[in-house]
């Protein structure tokens, strides 16, 4: 087990094809990124659900919802599997990403972290995009031969896991603006650590992903 600081994702894979961008603005401005992954949305996120009529994006609080502003995102896009793309950086044009993008229909994040401010919400700063399966009016573009148009058809979603042990081998993957369009991860013994004085988060302590990478999959 090799202890990884910040390098490009080698081994592709379903995470990897679950994994994306997420590109929103506030208010109209600003060409925010964070990444984001597609899981689950049957029962306690352990099962697929194909029948639902919408797709499912876990990633951070602050990628969906401006806890100083009190207003959600606008313009909100996915791109699955960024990294394939045609373009040599991330651009406007989904037909050079390999499955193209989609609209994001409307957030989720919990009352915690909406109703207070960071550091104070710190625990919350988790949540949701969902995405209606209405390819005509939720997808655009994509390259690879076949798609569908229904996130969760063309992308295997991944299971949610809870189950963890504060000093597992673990790695986190995501799109760190600074290596646009790469996909990266760092992979190390996790730990803990109190941001606020009453809340334990699970720690990587020599992980160098950058900003961007909020919001990806450990």
């Amino acid at each position: 087990k090799q202890v990884i600081s910040d390098k490009n994702w080698p081994h592709g894979g379903n995470i990897q094809l679950a994994t994306g961008k997420i590109l929103f603005e506030f208010r109209g401005q600003g060409d925010f990124v964070c990444s984001g992954t597609v899981i689950m949305d049957g029962s306690n996120g352990s099962s697929p659900n194909g029948r639902n009529g919408r797709s499912i994006i876990q990633t951070a609080a602050h990628c969906v919802y401006n806890d100083v502003l009190k207003e959600f995102a606008t313009k909100a896009m996915f791109v699955p599997d960024q990294v394939s793309t045609k373009g040599v950086s991330s651009n406007a044009n989904c037909d050079d990403d390999k499955l193209g993008c989609w609209k994001l229909s409307f957030g989720v994040v919990a009352d915690g972290w909406a109703e207070s401010e960071f550091p104070e919400n710190v625990g919350y700063d988790y949540a949701y995009y969902v995405v209606y399966d209405d390819p005509e009016t939720t997808h655009v573009g994509g390259y690879l031969r076949g798609l569908t148009g229904i996130l969760d058809h063309d992308v295997d979603a991944v299971k949610i896991d809870f189950d963890y042990r504060v000093k597992d081998f673990t790695f986190a993957l995501g799109y760190s603006s600074e290596h646009d369009p790469n996909y990266r991860y760092c992979s190390m013994h996790q730990s803990t650590i109190f941001g606020v004085s009453w809340y334990e988060n699970l720690w990587l302590d020599q992980c160098g992903l950058g900003a961007g990478a909020s919001g990806g999959p450990w």
